[in-house]
């Protein structure tokens, strides 16, 4: 199918069975992602100037596809997979969604206020559902969505945030136990209350089956979960990290 000449300067060719079959999952992809958008209309807020309160706008027609073409991404020069790509793409504070072709991945990408794990897992789940019923169509964002924003979790628990001084000593009394004996390592954020993620990088060690059996019972031995046991390796392997100003427990 070569291409051919239609008018001064212009060529076309049709395109190709790859090509096209990109295109087609691209195209049902977005449908279900402007669905999820009218479902669940938190993906779309953003934080106020002050950075203290949550924002949701109902967009007009254009503005729901600037947002598509914002947090939608297509990428097909990425040959690699999504757990590497993931280590390489700037941060953003919007909630994103990247379809990779070369190994047919998803990879769904958000500040960790805005989402939390188990809510990624049912938000992924609702998603599927829509890519796989993709005839029906997409739900004019008219403002109706409004009612499908999660209120405020103070206000469901009914907790209060004036904390008063009976509410101080309970705390206290509670925390009383971690004063006790040696403070735990620990390992601390040199950023905090951001509202973008930084650019992560993953680092992996695999171990024998004989070694993971040997630290599952020194572990055991010791009273230790696995769990507290790589938190404490991951700290002592930082030590030479340690911020001598803040002291030696610290890094």
């Amino acid at each position: 199918m070569p291409w051919t000449p239609v008018a001064a300067y212009h060529y076309e060719r049709p395109f190709d069975a790859l090509e096209t079959l990109h295109r087609t999952v691209a195209g049902n992809l977005e449908h279900a992602w402007t669905r999820l958008r009218h479902q669940c209309p938190k993906i779309a807020t953003v934080p106020d100037i002050t950075g203290t309160r949550q924002v949701y706008t109902v967009p007009s027609e254009q503005q729901t596809k600037d947002w598509i073409l914002a947090t939608f991404h297509v990428h097909s020069e990425v040959t690699t997979n999504a757990e590497i790509f993931d280590s390489i793409l700037l941060s953003s504070s919007d909630f994103m969604l990247h379809y990779i072709p070369h190994s047919n991945e998803l990879l769904f990408r958000s500040p960790h206020w805005r989402i939390d794990g188990i809510g990624l897992i049912l938000l992924q789940s609702c998603f599927l559902t829509f890519l796989n019923n993709k005839s029906s169509s997409v739900p004019d964002i008219d403002g109706y969505e409004i009612g499908h924003l999660p209120p405020c979790l103070e206000g469901e628990l009914g907790f209060s945030l004036n904390i008063t001084e009976e509410m101080r000593n309970a705390a206290h009394a509670e925390l009383s136990v971690l004063a006790h004996g040696l403070p735990p390592a620990s390992i601390m954020q040199s950023i905090m209350n951001v509202t973008t993620h930084g650019t992560s990088r993953r680092v992996s060690l695999r171990f024998a089956s004989s070694t993971s059996e040997k630290i599952f019972a020194a572990s055991k031995s010791r009273g230790l979960k696995i769990t507290t046991a790589v938190q404490a390796a991951l700290s002592y392997s930082t030590t030479v990290h340690s911020s001598t100003d803040r002291g030696s427990d610290v890094f």
